[in-house]
């Protein structure tokens, strides 16, 4: 009896585990699969982020620069005050938008996604900013910033 008694634990005991381990393998199935959905949304969302990306710098870029170039033309060829102070203001206009939709594209595109491309960027911006206030700009990198993730969302 107690023989029996004993393979019956073992016995219970061996099932048990086999139910735990199978239980486990089950939720971490679950977890991998969650992730795998987690990595196609992002991937698909990159993928969407840059398809706009790229149709903004076509379709508006293009049309903004060919205003900007007409006032331009406009500007050289104009002689009364009136129309050229109207085409002037179109053309800071018209470059002021490009130079807007450049940043949003910029800011878009998942391949400047990282630590190194946003430092850059921030770098270039604050130097033209300052330089029109004559202030000095110094840019100390320590380290290396190269392959770290940084997305508008960080």
């Amino acid at each position: 009896m107690p023989l029996l008694l004993s393979g019956l634990s073992i016995w219970f005991f061996l099932k048990l585990q086999k139910k735990k381990h199978q239980s486990e393998v089950e939720l971490k199935d679950i977890l991998l699969r969650e992730q795998n959905l987690i990595i196609e949304k992002q991937h698909a969302l990159e993928e969407e982020r840059n398809r706009i990306a790229s149709e903004m710098h076509d379709d508006l870029g293009g049309g903004l620069t060919s205003i900007k170039y007409l006032s331009q033309k406009m500007l050289r060829k104009s002689n009364r005050d009136q129309s050229l102070d109207e085409v002037t203001k179109i053309n800071n206009h018209a470059q002021q938008l490009v130079t807007n939709m450049g940043e949003i594209i910029w800011a878009m595109n998942s391949g400047f996604d990282t630590l190194e491309n946003f430092s850059a960027y921030t770098r270039r911006y604050a130097f033209e900013y300052l330089e029109q206030h004559d202030i000095k700009l110094e840019f100390n990198v320590l380290g290396s910033w190269q392959n770290i993730r940084f997305s508008g969302e960080k």
